[in-house]
């Protein structure tokens, strides 16, 4: 849209606004009292003068002239019309036949050329004051011509009354005044008075009644430059009649009194003028401090895109020395995803103020201290302007916070759908494990040939390896904040580093020291292996930025009284001293294009300072980067016991009848396998139906076995405890390939938990220990 609003006084609805109705509706009333005022003079010369005959009201000395009975007439009907609102619906018909009244009147009075007894007759000034005003009546407000007919009514009537006031011999030797009285002359001027002030929204009148800064000092100034002028003539005539000056002298003293006159009204206007601008200007102190007094940085523009105003915020923003408008023009505005720098046609003034076609957009913008800060800039057209001609209000919020949150709620959240997605698959992978790692225990029990046996080792080695790696999958997965027994802290760096290398490129070498020994144990093993993955992810992306045909990443454990300290290093390009000031600063690091968070280094540095321990970095440009994560340690951990697999079954077990509830097919056929080698007569089952049929239908068992995720709305917890129901005392052990660290609150019946893979032994000792628990 282009084009302005025909009316721009009209609100949406069509209609003035409300002081503007206001306004009209009190100069209304003003014309209604003027057309009173005029029709009680008419009335009280009829009915008091004419009627009653009291001469008093009609002429106070026997020499003025009095307003005769058709010129009170006349005066009453154009006065009556006045009063009738405009909205009556007989409003045009009262209009029309008072006119036409007024106008025959006065046609007789001139033509007949009728006198009272007294020889008073209608002036012809007053006939043609009465025909002016009913021919005026006849017009439509705002027509052409309309103003400015009632405008020289209104100074005929004014004149005619000041001369009368001024020189009454004068004004009745003059032939068309001869006969005016002055009842005559206050009747009509207030008749064109009343005219003007019903439609007040035209000509002069819509000027001098309006609500601005000019209007109101024209009501102050007017008054005064109609009556000064007259009543400097008064003095000058009745000075001159006293003999006081002669009347030239006279005339010259008018004329200065006019002059004096004409400068105090100048004065006087200067001086509203004056305080109407004191008043502005101290409007416009009053609004800066409002928006002084905003925290958020505010910029106004005009309609050329000019700035007009800013408040502190805004000039805090674009630093000491430097204007607003400077800063928005020459700051390195940069994308605070990519980190590249806006186009000029994406700069906030440009995309915002100048195009208009965003509202809002993130900016980000490096600091003072090297530190990259997000605006969001956001731009909104002052109501009381049009869209592409109206001030516009820039406002900038500093977001660096909110968004820092943000990115670490969404590494969260992929960090738990990752954990998920493991857990799933590990679980899986744990079925298929245990298969493998059953079916070799019972192979090494049941065989005596060292090749048959060497081969089933190797299998059982490899499957032991594929157990960890799953516990280390679901473990990826689980609460950081449920806290975890100590694990070797040797294993725990050796295992993050077998899953580090495959994601490393070819060209990246990563050297690893490692002691012989184990050097202590460590809680939240899992925090570890994720601080060592960031820090060499981090090590990774600074090699990136090198452009080298190759590199090196070196990774150095030792232990330091009771302390771990766990060294990376790289050979990249390394950083300046105010980038290594703000490494660890979540919004600093750069890393979200190279497909890591961003978030790396900041976490790993938290994860240290909850530990009680430190992260420290060292670099030099062109040198390489060093992190130094210092972490306490505690003893080391036990030796794990040696897996027992010869062929003798377990003491105890035998003839004791065990019940199997394992959704996967192949692991309970070498689970059931497994058991019964044990001595353990098993009834195997699928489903948590069929296990409480065989509770009901069978004997009495003496152990339940059951898998946690049964994969229907029965689970291993839900389903002991329906066990019970049917055999009370029943034990229980819970198999489970997730990491289930916690027992949830539905879980009543306490039991033995199995991780998925495990040996054959460890197999045994969990169904004695449940069987004696």
């Amino acid at each position: 849209m282009t084009g302005r609003p025909a009316a721009p006084a009209l609100a949406e609805t069509g209609h003035p606004p409300a002081p503007a109705r206001h306004r009209r509706a009190r100069l209304m009333r003003a014309s209604r009292v003027a057309a009173g005022m005029a029709l009680a003079i008419a009335l009280v010369t009829l009915v008091l003068g004419w009627l009653i005959r009291i001469d008093w009201v009609l002429r106070h000395t026997p020499q003025l002239p009095v307003m005769v009975p058709s010129t009170a007439s006349a005066v009453a009907l154009l006065a009556l019309f006045l009063i009738v609102p405009t909205d009556h619906p007989r409003a045009g018909l009262v209009r029309r036949l008072c006119a036409a009244a007024v106008l025959a009147i006065c046609g007789w009075a001139v033509t007949s050329g009728a006198v009272t007894a007294a020889g008073d007759r209608m002036s012809p000034a007053t006939a043609l004051l009465l025909t002016l005003a009913a021919l005026v009546s006849l017009i439509p407000p705002g027509r052409p011509g309309w103003v400015g007919l009632s405008t020289a009514g209104l100074v005929l009537a004014l004149f005619a009354l000041e001369s009368w006031l001024l020189d009454l011999s004068a004004t009745q030797s003059v032939g068309v005044l001869t006969g005016l009285s002055l009842p005559t002359a206050i009747s009509l001027a207030l008749i064109f008075a009343a005219t003007l002030l019903r439609a007040p929204d035209r000509g002069w009148v819509a000027l001098a009644t309006a609500e601005g800064v000019g209007s109101r000092t024209a009501r102050t100034v007017l008054p005064l430059a109609v009556l000064l002028p007259v009543i400097g003539a008064w003095l000058t005539i009745m000075a001159t009649r006293q003999g006081l000056f002669p009347t030239t002298l006279g005339l010259t003293a008018g004329a200065a009194l006019l002059g004096l006159v004409s400068a105090a009204l100048v004065l006087r206007l200067a001086r509203a003028q004056n305080r109407e601008e004191q008043a502005a200007l101290e409007q416009g102190r009053r609004v800066a401090q409002l928006l002084d007094a905003i925290p958020m940085a505010v910029v106004v523009f005009d309609a050329k895109g000019e700035i007009s105003t800013s408040n502190q915020a805004a000039r805090d923003l674009a630093g000491a020395g430097r204007s607003v408008a400077a800063w928005l023009r020459e700051a390195s505005f940069l994308d605070p995803e990519t980190r590249k720098p806006l186009a000029v046609a994406q700069r906030p003034v440009e995309a915002l103020v100048l195009s208009r076609r965003e509202t809002g957009r993130l900016v980000g913008l490096f600091d003072d201290t090297a530190r990259m800060r997000v605006l969001r800039f956001h731009c909104e057209t002052l109501r009381h302007a049009g869209p592409d001609t109206g001030s516009l209000v820039l406002t900038v919020t500093d977001q660096t916070d909110s968004v820092t949150q943000q990115a670490r709620l969404s590494g969260v959240q992929r960090r738990e759908a990752l954990g998920q997605l493991a857990g799933g698959v590990a679980h899986e992978l744990s079925n298929v494990l245990g298969v493998v790692r059953l079916a070799t225990d019972t192979g090494l029990m049941q065989t005596e040939a060292a090749p048959m046996r060497q081969a089933l080792e190797t299998a059982r080695d490899a499957c032991a390896r594929g157990g960890d790696l799953t516990r280390r999958m679901m473990a990826f997965g689980s609460d950081p904040s449920q806290e975890s027994p100590p694990d070797d802290a040797l294993a725990l760096i050796g295992g993050a580093l077998r899953l580090i290398r495959p994601s490393l490129p070819a060209e990246y070498r990563l050297e690893a020291s490692l002691p012989e020994e184990s050097i202590g144990s460590i809680r939240r093993g899992i925090d570890l292996q994720t601080a060592l993955l960031n820090l060499v992810l981090n090590a990774r992306s600074a090699l990136s930025q090198a452009a080298r045909a190759e590199g090196r990443i070196a990774v150095l454990v030792r232990r330091e009284d009771d302390t771990l300290v766990l060294t990376v290093r790289d050979d990249g390009p390394g950083m300046s001293a105010e980038a290594l000031e703000q490494a660890q600063d979540p919004v600093f690091g750069s890393r979200q294009m190279q497909g890591d968070s961003g978030l790396g280094l900041s976490l790993t540095a938290a994860f240290a300072r909850e530990m009680g321990g430190s992260l420290r970095m060292s670099s030099r440009l062109g040198h390489g980067t060093e992190a130094v994560l210092r972490l306490p340690m505690g003893p080391a951990a036990p030796a794990p016991e040696a897996s027992d697999t010869s062929s003798a079954p377990a003491h105890g077990l035998f003839g004791r009848r065990a019940l199997v509830v394992e959704d996967d097919p192949q692991f309970r056929a070498m689970l059931v396998e497994a058991l019964r080698l044990m001595g353990l007569e098993v009834t195997p089952v699928g489903q948590p139906d069929a296990a409480l049929d065989a509770l009901d239908r069978g004997p009495r068992f003496d152990l339940l076995i059951t898998d946690i995720r049964l994969g229907g709305p029965v689970d291993g917890h839900r389903l002991a405890a329906l066990a019970l129901d049917h055999q009370p005392g029943l034990p229980v052990l819970y198999l489970s390939g997730y990491a289930e660290t916690q027992v949830p609150p539905e879980r009543i019946v306490p039991g033995v938990m199995l991780r998925k893979p495990s040996s054959i032994e460890a197999l045994r000792r969990a169904v004695s220990v449940t069987l004696r628990a």
